[in-house]
């Protein structure tokens, strides 16, 4: 249905075909007429003319195979064929076994363009099938899709993406990698069954092509369900316990698009904008999406530049011992300015980099900045300050993630027992295992942990108790309104007093007035963060203070 796609392509075929007639219709009365051409004192027999004709008819066959070898080889196998018998005929009348060459030759040709067809088949089908998966390639459902659209038939495609596919190749390697992905797009085509077809796109991306039977939500939600179940994957022996989330993007067509090319572009979109929103989220086009991901983009493209050009910087926020506002360290924090002089903010820089590999470049990024313009000062200092840096859940939920700051610090000189590293709630969801084991190896060589955002609900009180967490930071949101609220100065005094029972240090973010502090203070915090004592400052002016 997709072998011939180009208008020229038939023409030739047409063409030759046409050509073929007239060859085989050649080689009929030449037989039939025992016709030859004199050539000077010579004559042409009517074999030796078969036999000239029989070339030019092969020469025609190979090229109607390669424009295309089912359709060539079917016009090339029955002019031979006519060929063969005509001669088997000729030679029963005439009582003649010159024929018999003409036959051997006939015969010949056939098997070579056999063998010839075969090669392209086998080619084609690489050039249409994913080697790792065994599914139809992206090439291949271009050409589908693109077949339904000329029908005028109505479907859906999905663009369907593995979260996390990335751990997974990091973890355990790119062969347990390309197992999953055979795994998973076997999974996919169990749930599909007759509803559609699934082909594999690049990295951990599949292509769905649903027809517009029932709700596509439903079909989408049941692969999504058979796909995150628990994959179990062996590697030395050990089985490693796996879930895998997805996010889908939907374009309808014709609804919003009639070519295969825009289809594509559209469900990406879409896909762009579920991954966004979340794990296991669906999103269907709509042109507003395309404004939202173009955003999503542009940012992304000024991520690239500052890493690349050195234009994020630094700033550090203060933090203080409350009882004596004596002055702790100092929480690191990125910020960017492009050259054009337009300021990104980092709730929208850090959350897009987030859901992109971006995220462990900044982590790498603010690490090594902060460590190489505080070593020194730290070093030096009549003080014991602590530099306080943010690390994304991915970061500290990657393998080995530990290792990576170790070198950090050994490149920079930094003294370990100074650094302490945020991590938010979140990272235990993203891989507990991992996290757990990053935290146990950065704590055995003196660095500190500080949870940050505590209260917002991603951990277990069991699973807290288990972890060497220094520092439980509160989350602005949980104070704000601790002037007036007694519900809310409760809770707040439960959180300090199960810090304090874990043997953790309590700091709260945010602090912005002074009925706050007295608030904290009563409710026996240990330190603060916030605008009431010290917004965040240029590394110059922080230096000043240690």
């Amino acid at each position: 249905m997709y072998k011939i796609n180009k208008k020229y392509d038939k023409v030739f075929l047409i063409i030759l075909f046409i050509s073929m007639i007239i060859f085989v219709g050649a080689t009929m009365l030449v037989n039939r007429l025992q016709l030859v051409v004199p050539l000077g004192n010579q004559v042409i027999r009517s074999d030796t003319l078969c036999g000239i004709i029989q070339s030019f008819m092969f020469l025609l066959s190979i090229f109607t195979v390669l424009i295309d070898h089912n359709i060539g080889l079917g016009i090339s196998l029955a002019a031979f064929s006519v060929q063969v018998i005509m001669g088997i005929i000729n030679g029963i009348i005439h009582r003649t076994t010159g024929v018999i060459p003409g036959i051997i030759n006939a015969a010949v040709s056939i098997f070579v363009l056999v063998l010839i067809a075969r090669q392209l088949a086998k080619r084609e089908r690489e050039s249409y099938t994913d080697t790792i998966t065994g599914l139809m390639n992206r090439r291949a459902f271009e050409s589908i899709l693109n077949w339904r659209i000329s029908r005028r038939q109505s479907g859906h495609v999905v663009y369907f993406i593995i979260n996390n596919f990335r751990m997974i190749n990091e973890n355990l390697g790119h062969r347990y990698g390309d197992l999953v992905l055979k795994e998973v797009a076997g999974r996919i085509a169990k749930a599909l069954g007759d509803r559609g077809m699934v082909c594999k796109n690049d990295g951990a991306e599949y292509l769905l092509l649903l027809n517009d039977k029932g709700n596509p939500i439903e079909t989408i939600e049941r692969i999504m369900k058979a796909v995150g179940e628990k994959l179990v994957i062996t590697k030395d022996g050990i089985d490693v316990n796996y879930f895998i989330t997805c996010a889908a993007g939907v374009a309808s067509f014709p609804k919003d698009a009639n070519d295969a090319a825009t289809l594509l572009k559209h469900s990406d979109v879409a896909m762009v904008d579920a991954k966004h929103r979340g794990e296991g989220k669906i999103s269907f086009y709509d042109s507003k999406l395309a404004d939202g991901v173009a955003r999503r983009q542009e940012v992304e493209r000024k991520i690239k530049d500052s890493l690349e050009n050195d234009y994020f910087y630094l700033v550090y926020q203060p933090q203080y011992k409350l009882e004596e506002k004596k002055l702790r360290g100092f929480e690191t924090l990125i910020r960017m300015k492009s050259p054009d002089g337009v300021n990104i903010g980092p709730g929208e820089f850090i959350e897009i980099a987030e859901k992109t590999e971006l995220i462990y470049q900044i982590d790498q990024y603010v690490l090594k900045r902060a460590m190489w313009e505080f070593g020194s000062i730290i070093k030096n200092a009549d003080k014991d300050i602590l530099l306080s840096i943010n690390v994304s859940a991915k970061g500290m939920g990657t393998a080995k993630f530990a290792d990576v700051v170790k070198g950090i610090i050994a490149e920079t000189d930094f003294p370990a027992e100074h650094l302490e590293i945020e991590l938010t709630e979140y990272s235990f969801s993203e891989s507990a295992e991992h996290t757990e084991e990053n935290i146990k190896q950065l704590k055995d060589i003196g660095v500190k942990i500080a949870l940050d955002d505590f209260g917002t609900g991603y951990t277990s009180l069991v699973q807290l108790l288990k972890l060497p967490i220094d520092l439980l930071k509160i989350d602005k949101s949980l104070i704000d309104n601790i002037e007036s609220s007694q519900q809310n100065r409760d809770f707040i005094d439960s959180v300090i007093y199960m810090g304090h029972i874990m043997d953790c240090e309590v700091i709260s973010e945010g602090v912005e007035t002074d009925e706050q502090l007295a608030v904290l203070k009563d409710h026996k915090c240990d330190f603060v963060q916030g605008y009431v004592w010290g917004k965040p400052l240029a590394y110059e002016v922080a230096v000043d203070m240690v």
